[in-house]
C-alpha cells in the first residue's frame, strides 16, 4: 500500500495476520476458472495470481506451480468441462488447454479420463506465511502493523 499511497499515515487491518489461514486451507493459488465471467471475483483471481507469483519471485518465497487437471471420466461430464473451458477463456485464465486422454497421462500417469482441462499456473503456497511476508514487507517500507487496533489518521 505504501507503494501506491506514499503519504499514507496508516492502514487498518481487520484481523490478526490471517490466523484463519491454517491447515484448514488447501493453499491453492487459483487460476480463476470457476468464477462467473466478468465478475469481480474472476477479475481479482486472475490479477491476484499474477501478482502473487510476482511477489514470490521477487522475495524468493517458497511455492509450487503444480498445475491442475479437471478431468471428465464419463461422456456426460464433457459438456460441463467444455463450459468450464469457455468460462476460463472469458476470465482471461492464462494458458488453459483442453487435452485428451493421452495428454492427461503425460501430466498424471495414474489418471484416466476422456478429456481434461489443464491449468498450468494453478499452484500451492502457505497463505498464512504469505500474510506474514506481506506484513514484514509493509513494515520494511515504513508501515506500522497493529492487529485489532484502532488507527487515527
Amino acid at each position: 500500500m505504501l507503494l501506491r499511497y506514499e503519504n499514507a499515515a496508516g492502514t487498518f487491518v481487520r484481523n490478526a495476520g490471517a490466523p484463519h489461514q491454517s491447515g484448514n486451507n488447501s493453499g491453492v493459488i487459483h487460476a480463476g476458472i470457476y468464477y462467473t465471467p466478468g465478475s469481480l471475483k474472476a477479475k481479482l483471481c486472475v490479477e491476484g495470481m499474477d501478482l502473487a507469483y510476482k511477489f514470490f519471485a521477487e522475495h524468493n518465497f517458497p511455492h509450487k506451480k503444480t498445475g491442475k487437471l479437471i478431468v471428465a471420466v464419463e461422456p456426460e461430464e464433457i459438456p460441463r468441462l467444455d463450459n468450464l473451458f469457455e468460462r476460463a477463456q472469458k476470465n482471461g485464465c492464462k494458458d488453459i488447454k483442453m487435452i485428451d486422454g493421452t495428454q492427461i497421462k503425460e501430466h498424471e500417469p495414474c489418471c484416466k479420463g476422456l478429456k481434461a482441462l489443464w491449468s498450468p499456473h494453478t499452484g500451492i503456497v502457505d497463505w498464512g506465511e504469505v500474510a506474514k511476508a506481506f506484513a514484514a514487507d509493509f513494515q520494511r517500507r515504513g508501515g506500522t502493523v497493529g492487529f485489532l487496533s484502532i488507527f487515527c489518521f
